[in-house]
This record gives C-alpha cells, structure tokens and sequence, in this order.
C-alpha cells in the first residue's frame, strides 16, 4: 500500500463506509435494544406492581393493617428479583421500604417520614380497598432500570458489536488489498508498455487475460495505438525513401547532363534539353503534389460550400480525364441519377473525383470497365467508383490513403505518380465531413466508396 495510490484510496474509502455502516448499525442496534428491552423491563415493574397492589389490597386489615407476613414476602420477592418496594400512606408518607425492612403501620403507630425520591426508574400504583384510597406502592431500583443481569447482557451485546467491527475492518482490508491488486496489476502492465513506447520500443503490447472489461479496453485501445504507430513509422520510412527515389532520378539526370556540358562531352542540343526539361517538370510536378496534399490536410482549409448537384460534377470529372478512357478504350458506365443535391465545395468536390476516376483509369487494362453507382440516404449520398483493374493486395489495402504510399512499386511507377492523390482525396472527403473506405479483389478489381453528408 506504500507504492499504490489505488489500492491506498480503495482502502480508504472502504474502510469510511464499513466506519460509518457499523457505527449507524450500533446506534441503531443500541437503540433498539435499550427501547425493547427497556419497555420489557417496565412492563415487568408494571405487573409486579399490580400483583403486590392486588396482594396488598387483600391482606389489608382498617385495624392492623398488612401483617407482616405478607410484607415478609413482597420483600423476599423484591430482593430476588432486584428491586425495592415502599409503601406510602393516603398522605404520602412513607410507612414500609422493603430495602430496611422497617416503618410506621398505620392504626399502630402515627407519624413516618415523607416519601424521598432517591428511587430510579420507579413505578407507582395506588392501593385501594373496597374502594378507599388507602395508600401508594412505589416499585422501584436505586441503581437505575437495570439489574446486573439486564447491565451484563447490553454489555456483551455492545463486546459483540465491537467484535464485529473489528472483523469487518479486517475483511476490508483484505478485500481492499485484493480488489486494488486486481485493479492495479493491469494497470501496472499498461504504465509498463507505455514506458517502453515512450522509449521507442514499439513492438511492446499489453496482454491482459482477465481483469474488467474497462481495463482491458484500455490495454486494447494502448495496443491498437502501438499498432498504429508502428504502421505509421514503417509508413514514415518509406515516404522517405519514396521522396529520395522521386528526387534523385530527375536531379542525377539533369546533374549529368549539365556537368556533360560543362565538360564539353555534350553540345547543348534541343533533345538533351529537353531530356532535361522533363526533369525538372516531374520535379514541380512533384512539388504540386505536396503543395495541393498541404492545402488539402490544412485544418484551417476552407470550403466555398454551396447547394450543388453531384451528377454533374461526377461528368465533369469524367470528361478532364476521358482521355485515359478512349486510350486504354475502357468501357465507362456513368450513374443512372440524374440530380443528386448535397452541400459541398465543387472545385474540391471536382477534385476528388478526378483524383479516384483517373486512379480507376490507370490500374484498369485495356478493354476494361469503369462504373460510377451513387445511392441516396435521408442524410447522406453514397458515391462508389468500382473497376475491373489490377486490385489491390490485402495486406496493402489498409494504405491505400497514406501520403506516398503506392504499393507494390515497381508496378507503380510504371503507371506513374507519387502516392499522393488518394491522401489528398481522404483529405477533402474528411473536410467535407464524409468518409472513404476501398474493398479490392486482386486480378478483378477495387470499388472505392466515399460518402458524404447532403447537409
């Protein structure tokens, strides 16, 4: 408990809710017991009382009063049972105390001494014969309504309490103990792998058998975010050598071409610049592409949104890049809507079609086909571009929209391109607020599907 927070905090908040449960319990517990037992005691006093009124009314005598027998016997009965009996005349005074065993009987002598109130918990009952008021038993104890015995039962009951608090407070702490080791061992091992992701050890992973299910959705959401990370770092790593390729083809054709110049190997003829011209044009080409990939991620891009008609953009789009398809004589198959209205940005909405109708070109051989199916929702438009082309292998579709990433590469840059125009279409998919996802059978074909929010 001196290294864990949880278990410290578990701990005592178990143990102030045991605390104040059992301390509510015990005045409950002691007040229930002291009423009932309390009142059972004073129905006792009250019937033992009424039977010495009831024995006393019998034996009196107008001449001599109660013979002492009798007054012999409620004193036997008194001291067996604890308690003390005095009797007053119809003048309040005090003529008998079973506690002495003397006094003043009336018709024999005169006098006797006023009642004093140095009973507890007494009782009182007047006596009356055929009648008359002829005087009061008081029933009582000096020592309170309890007797040792009643006094010896509230004590062990009070020894039971405390017996079954200090049980409970040990329970706690075990179950305390236990519960926060449960809670804290997968935590522990989640703090241990996010260590050594801090440290760059990526390939650490959380593995939890049991536990709460809550645990175990932090220990899965940790290992997806390793999972993510590693793909985005191997990503990392072939963007740059994706971006080193780029450059250093054109930049060592021109740089050789330049330097055979220099040497005088060259003449300076229009072929060789133009050799060199393509160069440095697949170089801006290069650099247009980050720039419109940094416009498109910018999280401060700004849509000129309008209530547009997505059909004729998706003709548009297909009339920029017909070229490919009248080429590679593909067979396009446009959608069957004629008017489909949503809210959007056309030139980024434009953008985003060109970009996915000429990917679906260019990985589509010859003879080939190209179709554009949109579907309408209450709140959204489905749009999905599907092709007959190369596919897509599985392992390889997770990546598809990540910046510079093009698969397998020498096919590829044989078809031309940076990797960049499906991360700049996620890019302005997601600024519209819409979503893209693309399912690919290799040698049959790929259907990427976008969709967009109508409002």
């Amino acid at each position: 408990m001196k290294h864990d927070g949880i278990r410290k905090t578990l701990f005592l908040s178990h143990v102030g809710v045991a605390l104040v449960s059992l301390i509510v319990i015990t005045i409950l517990v002691n007040a229930a017991v002291y009423l009932s037992f309390g009142g059972y005691v004073r129905n006792q006093q009250k019937a033992e009382a009424e039977a010495i009124v009831q024995e006393l009314s019998t034996a009196y005598s107008n001449k001599e009063g109660w013979p002492k027998s009798v007054l012999m016997a409620i004193s036997h009965r008194a001291m067996l049972q604890n308690f003390v009996v005095r009797i007053t005349d119809s003048d309040n005074r005090r003529i008998w105390d079973s506690s002495t065993m003397n006094g003043h009987m009336p018709g024999l002598e005169t006098g006797g001494e006023p009642v004093s109130g140095s009973l507890k918990s007494e009782y009182q009952v007047p006596i009356k014969k055929e009648g008359v008021f002829i005087g009061t038993v008081w029933l009582g104890s000096t020592t309170g309504i309890y007797h040792d015995q009643e006094k010896s039962f509230l004590l062990r009951v009070n020894v039971w309490i405390w017996l079954a608090f200090i049980a409970v407070m040990i329970g706690v702490y075990g179950f305390s103990k236990r519960l926060s080791s449960q809670i804290s061992r997968p935590l522990l091992q989640i703090k241990k792998a996010a260590n050594r992701m801090t440290e760059g050890d990526l390939q650490a992973r959380v593995r939890l058998e049991n536990g709460q299910s809550e645990i175990r959705a932090v220990g899965d959401a940790l290992n997806h975010l390793a999972e993510s990370l590693l793909k985005q770092k191997k990503l990392r790593k072939t963007m740059t050598a994706d971006i080193a390729h780029e450059l250093r083809t054109p930049v060592a054709t021109v740089r050789s071409h330049i330097e055979a110049f220099q040497d005088g190997i060259w003449e300076p003829s229009p072929d060789k610049l133009e050799i060199c011209h393509l160069q440095v044009m697949q170089l801006a080409h290069l650099i247009h592409d980050l720039e419109k990939l940094a416009e498109a991620e910018n999280p401060m891009i700004h849509l000129q949104k309008e209530k547009i008609n997505l059909i004729p953009i998706i003709h548009e789009a297909q009339r920029t890049v017909q070229e490919l398809e009248v080429k590679k004589q593909i067979h396009y198959i446009p959608p069957m809507q004629e008017k489909v209205i949503l809210t959007g940005d056309y030139r980024r909405l434009l953008q985003i079609f060109i970009n996915l109708l000429s990917n679906a070109y260019k990985y589509t051989p010859e003879k080939g086909t190209v179709q554009v199916k949109v579907t309408e929702e209450s709140e959204h438009a489905t749009i999905m571009i599907q092709d007959t082309g190369l596919g897509i292998l599985p392992d390889e579709l997770p990546f598809i929209f990540e910046r510079f990433y093009r698969g397998e590469k020498s096919r590829n840059r044989k078809l031309g391109g940076a990797g960049i125009g499906l991360a700049v279409v996620k890019a302005l998919v997601e600024a519209h607020g819409g979503s893209i996802s693309a399912e690919s059978i290799v040698q049959v074909g790929t259907v990427i599907t976008v969709r967009l929010p109508k409002f």
